[in-house]
């Protein structure tokens, strides 16, 4: 917290000085006559550093079964089916042999996602999880081209510039482009589209654009609806914005309470579990401090500019609703990808307090950027993913992005033990949640560590890494240890690869892929996020 405060501190007093001295006619003659290809230039380099850190990451074994492996084995799921009616119907359930969505949950991939479908074609021909993570980080770094063509039509190209680098240094879209893979990334390209074409005034093709990530997540179609009540409420489009909103909340509850529905539960009722809190956990000291630094973390950078155009983040409250009222800890996390449908809401109202304070006096607004460059620069430096923040260079900052995660770990140890395993999709695989790859999650049967091992072909720990689940948790590696003893002294299973820490478990005895039986799961180590 004092190294926060610390950074943010001096930026918050550096960006005083830029807003007071920036020589603002200066740069507009030097920069307005090559902004455009600036820009573009903005945009190709954090796409080529997104995608070399991601590939990095993946090809060194450090993404994670619940991130990256839970897409890509649901993806390749859907590529494999015979016809598209089979692959559209792998878009919104979590495997082709697994309960329906609603019943007991094993995945988080239990999502409603029909844009799916492009990358299940896209597998066929390439079936790859850099696929995923390179698209991702190309996404966000397109957000630079709608961030810059908005910003320019109401404040001029040199502050198009200016914007584009606020984007870029904002640690919410870093870590979405970082992230291992999710969905919600794709908010952030297409609302800023949704923005700059409302200002156009093409309400309809907002909404088609607006539309793009609620075909992405369940929980992004509100977005949709929202947006369209900001098209009521600001461009006056009463009648559009009126059945945008209507339409797009009913699909949210057909798909939430039906189409994601099992015996007895829904995705809906899973939603307010986790996602409302109440009593005594709504005020628990620490949720109420993260979700405060939360707030800080996300409109700090444009220095709570935002805040004074309430309708531009009416597309971004049905998110926010989410992280204030959830007792899920990630929900409230920078670091996490439900900041993604905020960015560009936050930024529109960004462009709407700086559009007013340009009428106001002539030249504030780009004095004014100047000084957001500077102070989003300090968050970057003091919270960010990328190797312009701190946490990049000390692992004790960095945890999970420290440069080590993407440098080899075990490399070759993992890369022989993936060698052993039968390329035969009806091979049950478990891995340790830090462990994961292609070679593995391309299966119908696969599980995080040690969901499953009683029912696996092949278990794979690497017992150098941090064990279990979740890596922000800190806690005793006793129950883990104690898991991989049991593994080894096991009848039924055999060890076939063992060195430098990473073992690999064979199943000794006919083959039982299925389901893990939550009865027989051990004991989780408390003190793990809700």
């Amino acid at each position: 917290m004092v190294r926060y405060l610390l950074i943010l501190g001096v930026g918050a007093a550096l960006a005083w000085v830029v807003w007071r001295r920036l020589p603002a006619r200066q740069l507009e003659r030097r920069l307005a006559g090559r902004a455009d290809r600036t820009a573009v230039a903005l945009a190709l380099a954090a796409g080529l550093v997104g995608v070399s850190l991601l590939g990095l990451r993946y090809a060194t074994w450090h993404t994670h079964v619940f991130d990256l492996g839970s897409y890509d084995q649901k993806i390749w799921v859907a590529s494999v089916q015979e016809d598209l009616t089979g692959v559209i119907e792998q878009t919104y359930r979590g495997g082709e042999r697994f309960s329906p969505c609603g019943a007991t949950r094993y995945w988080g991939i239990c999502h409603f996602q029909p844009l799916y479908v492009i990358y299940a074609l896209a597998y066929r021909l390439w079936p790859s999880p850099l696929l995923l993570l390179w698209s991702q980080a190309l996404l966000v770094a397109s957000g630079v081209i709608p961030c810059y063509l908005l910003t320019r039509k109401l404040l001029g190209s040199t502050a198009g510039v200016l914007g584009v680098m606020v984007y870029l240094l904002h640690p919410a879209v870093q870590f979405n482009a970082l992230l291992d893979f999710r969905p919600d990334h794709v908010a952030i390209p297409f609302l800023f589209w949704a923005f700059w074409l409302a200002e156009r005034d093409r309400p309809g093709l907002a909404l088609f654009a607006a539309a793009i990530p609620a075909l992405a997540k369940e929980s992004l179609i509100p977005v949709f609806a929202a947006f369209g009540l900001y098209l009521l409420a600001r461009r006056r489009h009463v009648l559009l914005g009126a059945v945008a909103f209507t339409v797009g909340m009913a699909v949210f509850i057909v798909v939430v309470f039906g189409v994601l529905a099992g015996p007895g539960n829904s995705e809906g009722a899973f939603m307010i579990r986790r996602y409302l809190s109440g009593g005594r956990e709504l005020v628990a000291p620490g949720l109420v401090a993260g979700k405060l630094f939360y707030l800080v973390s996300l409109f700090g950078p444009v220095a709570f500019l935002s805040w004074r155009d309430p309708v531009a983040l009416l597309p971004a409250m049905p998110s926010l609703g989410i992280a204030l009222l959830s007792n899920d800890v990630a929900h409230s996390s920078i670091e996490s990808q439900y900041t993604a449908s905020v960015v560009a809401p936050a930024f529109a109202g960004l462009l709407t307090a700086l559009t007013s304070l340009e009428a106001r006096r002539n030249g504030a607004a780009l004095r004014a950027m100047g000084a957001l460059v500077t102070l989003s620069f300090a968050f970057s430096l003091g919270q960010g993913p990328t190797p312009l923040g701190l946490g990049f260079w000390n692992a004790r900052w960095g945890h999970k992005w420290h440069f080590r995660n993407y440098m080899p770990d075990r490399q070759a140890a993992l890369d022989e033990s993936a060698r052993l395993i039968p390329d035969n999709p009806d091979v049950m695989i478990v891995s340790q949640n830090d462990v994961n790859s292609a070679a593995l999650a391309h299966r119908h049967f696969y599980f995080p560590f040690p969901a499953g091992i009683d029912r696996a072909d092949y278990v794979l720990v690497d017992t150098g890494r941090r064990p279990f689940l979740y890596w922000i948790v800190r806690r005793d590696r006793e129950p883990y240890d104690r898991i991989v003893r049991q593994l080894r002294e096991a009848p039924e299973y055999r060890i076939a690869f063992e060195r430098d820490g990473v073992v690999l478990f064979q199943r000794i005895g006919p083959s039982r892929p299925g389901v893990p039986d939550p009865e027989r799961l051990p004991i989780r180590p408390e003190g793990l996020p809700k």
